[in-house]
Formats: structure tokens, sequence, C-alpha cells
């Protein structure tokens, strides 16, 4: 109560002093309030470290490291065995290469198992679709030519006869399902069951993605890819029912890995490869499995 009153004596006196004696009876009124407040002493705890959270810690630092070194091992041993197996596949593939190019064809099968039997080539009208008609012919085989090309179908036709073999030629529209039907029943009905099948025809726009019309993508994938459709429902039924055929897919490097300015060649050629691994699939399964044979080409030029 004192050091109140002398508190407020203080103050009654500021309009007579100078800032002085102001900030000094400030002071002095602070130091009086804090006087009156009863002063407690704190104790601070006693903080004890507990040594099992240490060691547990520190166990756990320990068992992660230990496993990250496990799996840094193991990942480092997938990494060899990967490597070993694809320098143990390299060189078996090198050597057979070497051996099957070394051996004679009639060491390798038999030269006549296709003599008697109809092959039909599409996009045969030049290329790689001449050339394959030309080595089907050689060993025997009646060619069967399609494609849209009518000048390319006839000079087909005229170097297959030139090796001594027989071809025939007709006009498909392989980016047409109707075309499809209507000439597999027309060489069904004028030269008989057709055995082997080579899914030849292809296109190719060589654009960006970007400078194609839609009009050329959509045949491109028409031609590429639905054609090959097209053509196992129409000769693939017979093939089963006789135990005998052959369905070859022509695919290509671009199937395997994307190619500039072939983003729709690409594409389809991506789609064969799954068509014939599917195709082949669906064969295997079967309660009697067909003595069809499916065999992809991979070919390095288009």
């Amino acid at each position: 109560m004192n050091c109140e009153v002398r508190r407020r004596k203080q103050l009654q006196s500021v309009s007579c002093r100078g800032p002085s004696s102001t900030q000094q009876s400030v002071r002095y009124s602070q130091s009086c309030s804090f006087s009156m407040i009863p002063s407690v002493q704190v104790h601070p705890r006693k903080m004890v470290a507990a040594p099992h959270s240490q060691s547990r810690g520190g166990g756990g630092s320990t068992s992660d490291n230990t496993s990250n070194r496990n799996r840094m091992e193991s990942q480092g041993a997938r990494l060899l065995l990967d490597l070993f197996l694809f320098l143990l596949t390299s060189v078996y593939y090198v050597l057979e290469a070497c051996v099957l190019t070394l051996l004679p064809l009639r060491f390798r099968c038999d030269p006549d198992r296709l003599r008697g039997q109809v092959a039909l080539v599409t996009g045969g009208a030049g290329g790689v679709g001449r050339f394959l008609c030309v080595k089907l012919a050689q060993r025997g085989t009646t060619v069967v030519v399609w494609d849209v090309n009518a000048e390319g179908i006839k000079e087909t036709v005229k170097a297959v006869q030139a090796a001594g073999g027989k071809a025939v030629g007709y006009v498909c529209d392989l980016s047409s399902r109707a075309s499809i039907y209507e000439t597999a029943e027309k060489v069904k009905k004028e030269v008989g069951k057709v055995d082997i099948v080579v899914n030849n025809a292809a296109m190719l726009n060589c654009k960006l993605m970007l400078d194609i019309e839609d009009e050329k993508i959509e045949r491109t994938f028409d031609v590429n890819i639905l054609a090959h459709f097209w053509m196992a429902k129409a000769f693939l039924p017979e093939m089963i029912s006789s135990q005998r055929g052959h369905i070859v897919t022509v695919a290509s490097v671009t199937g395997i890995l994307g190619t500039y300015k072939c983003s729709d060649y690409s594409a389809t050629k991506f789609a064969a490869c799954g068509f014939h691994e599917v195709l082949y699939t669906e064969l295997q399964v079967r309660p009697i499995i067909p003595k069809v044979e499916i065999t992809e080409k991979y070919m390095s030029k288009v």
C-alpha cells in the first residue's frame, strides 16, 4: 500500500518535473508493482535420457543400413544375371545364324514340302512382295498375288512365270473388308484352298504425325493391321479343318522401336506383332491343336 501511495504522488508531480523525473517515476512504479508479485521458485525438471531409447534408435539405423545393403546386393545380382542371360542368348543366336547360313537349304528342311500348295501374298505387286512371290514359286507353290496395283500384279506374274512358276493375280483393296471377303471367295472357287497366307501389304506416309491427313492414317491402319484380321477370318477356318496351313506376318523393326516420321506405320506394326502373338496363343489352347504354322518375320527395310 505504501508503494501505491508513493506511485500516485509521483504521477501527480509529473506536470512540474522534467522528462527525466518522469522516466524515474515510471521505473519506480514498475519496480513497486513487480515487488508485489510473490516470488515463485521453479525447480527445473530433471530430464534423464532413457538409455534404452538410444539403443533402440541405433539398432533401427543399423537394421536400415543392413536392409539397404541387402537390397543393393540383390539388385546387383539380378543385374549380373540379366547380363549373363543376355550374353548367353546373343552368343546362341549368333552361332545359330552362322550355322544356318553355312548349312545348305536341303539339310535344313525338306525343299519339296511346299510343292503343290497355294500361297497367297498380299502387296505382291512390287518390292518385298514380288521377291516373296518369286521365291515361293521356285519352291513349287502356286502363287496368288493380291494388290491394288493392276500393272504391278501383271509384272509380278511375269516374273514368277519367268522363274518357272505358276502365278495368278487379283486386284484387291486391302483397306476394304468387303473387298477382302469378296476376293477370297473368288480365289477359293477359281484356284482352290489357300494353304499359305503372307500378310505383306503395308502403307507408309513418312511424315510427322501432325502432318498426316486423317484419311491416310485410317487407311494405314486398315491395310497394315485390320486386313490381318479379315485375312485370318477368311482363310484360317479351312486351314484348321484340313489340319494344314501357314500364316506369315511380315512385321518390322518399327514394331519394336518407335521410328521418327513413322508414327502411323510403327503403331500398326506394334499391333501386327500383338495380333500374331495372340493368334498363336489362341491356336495352342484349342482342344485339338491344329497343324497351322504361325511365322512372324521382321523386315529391317520397308
